[in-house]
């Protein structure tokens, strides 16, 4: 039996936020507006960056969210409207070959 042919695709939106709590807010908040189908968390990351005209150091944690490609705009703007950073480091991709079984779950939701 073949799976039907899906019209909607997945894309991927990454973000970073300084705590675990900060990043599990945002991902129930976005799960729970179905704006997301899911959310993973990688804690314990090192960042490197320029801010203030100074070279700085933190440890981050990271949210990868998968989502319909047609809620990114929505998704990124609650995103915007949530993140605890002043200026967050959100970028998004639009996925090719996604798995055509979790396609139709986060259709379903």
């Amino acid at each position: 039996m073949n799976a039907p042919v899906l019209s909607s695709s997945l894309s991927l939106v990454y973000t970073t936020v300084a705590t675990m709590a900060d990043a599990k807010t945002l991902a129930r908040s976005l799960v729970g507006q179905k704006l997301v189908a899911c959310v993973n968390i990688v804690p314990a990351v090192s960042s490197v960056f320029i801010w203030n005209g100074k070279v700085e150091e933190s440890d981050e944690v990271i949210l990868f969210c998968k989502v319909l490609t047609e809620r990114v705009a929505t998704a990124v703007n609650a995103l915007k409207a949530e993140h605890p950073y002043k200026i967050p480091c959100i970028w998004q991709q639009k996925l090719s070959d996604a798995d055509p079984g979790f396609l139709a779950w986060a259709l379903s939701l």
